[in-house]
């Protein structure tokens, strides 16, 4: 309600976890306060008519740390927030996501989660977190591998993810880019064109198809420049030392990529354990990572094991 965001709710907010738990307990507690709470079921004004960094700003004098649920949750302008945050003392715990797939909740019709192409969200995030000074990181997961929210390794995403956000972890806790001793490829990608159908039934309406997603994005992070080139047609592009991408429309069948150095092929990879497809049988627009990662973390946790889960491809 209108009246639900006054200094004087706030303030018992802020009191009751102290009366209620830490005197009640005689614990000292280190506290850090959701305020995506604040935005369910709420009425009224639309929400960013609200001036959230007064408010949250005001809840981060009773908190230790301050933290939002999902990206997109609330305030449009986190870095508002965080900075409100940050000014009073408390810690800001950035909110993460890449994906996020539940028919039930419309997953992709949902408004408040800002779907992007390729890493492009993930990225994003990432950049808030060191801009926003986060000393505290916030991964809108339960490892949901129903929902295509997971950190652990899947057939989907394979090691890719995990790899590529181990390497935003250093960068967020070095505060700067961290070098590699060897050039990375990954391949980010839905399994199809957003504007398809499950073949041959149609879907139900499940999900908004957009455009924008469609889209192949090839990430590199190399050791030094090199050309990126495309096996089998004229795409080719100067990439530089450490992290980079293009977006490429999304085209169904395979796609390898090489990485060219001095004349010499440094690194090599290819979907054709998962291909694009143009005749999806089901609905599933979470995407699909493929890496030359993927071997490494695979022999680091099976040994000599064949890579068959990892190699199961829905459309390979």
């Amino acid at each position: 309600r209108e009246e639900g965001y006054s200094p004087e709710f706030l303030r018992l907010l802020r009191e009751g976890f102290r009366t209620k738990l830490e005197k009640r307990f005689d614990t000292p507690m280190y506290s850090q306060f959701g305020f995506g709470a604040l935005f369910y079921g709420m009425q009224g004004k639309p929400k960013e008519e609200r001036p959230w960094p007064e408010i949250i700003g005001y809840l981060a004098e009773g908190f230790e740390a301050i933290n939002a649920f999902h990206y997109g949750s609330g305030p449009t302008d986190y870095n508002a927030v965080a900075k409100a945050v940050t000014d009073r003392g408390s810690e800001w715990g950035e909110p993460m996501i890449y994906s996020y797939e539940n028919m039930l909740w419309k997953g992709y019709k949902h408004r408040s989660f800002p779907f992007e192409p390729g890493s492009d969200a993930i990225r994003h995030c990432w950049e808030n977190a060191r801009k926003n000074k986060s000393t505290l990181i916030q991964f809108t997961t339960w490892n949901d591998y129903h929902e295509s929210s997971t950190l652990a390794p899947t057939t989907n995403i394979r090691y890719g993810l995990m790899d590529l956000n181990a390497y935003f972890v250093k960068w967020w806790k070095d505060g700067e880019p961290p070098k590699v001793d060897h050039d990375k490829i990954y391949l980010i990608y839905p399994k199809y064109r957003h504007e398809l159908t499950a073949y041959p039934f149609g879907n139900r309406g499940l999900f908004v198809h957009t455009e924008k997603m469609n889209k192949l994005e090839v990430l590199t992070i190399l050791t030094a420049p090199a050309t990126v080139r495309l096996v089998g047609s004229d795409t080719s592009w100067q990439a530089p030392a450490g992290l980079s991408y293009k977006q490429l429309p999304l085209k169904a069948g395979t796609t390898k990529v090489e990485v060219v150095r001095n004349g010499k092929v440094t690194a090599t990879l290819d979907n054709v354990v998962d291909p694009v497809t143009d005749k999806p049988y089901r609905d599933g627009h979470a995407p699909t990572v493929v890496s030359t990662e993927d071997l490494r973390h695979w022999q680091a946790d099976f040994g000599k094991e064949p890579a068959t889960a990892m190699n199961r491809g829905e459309y390979g």
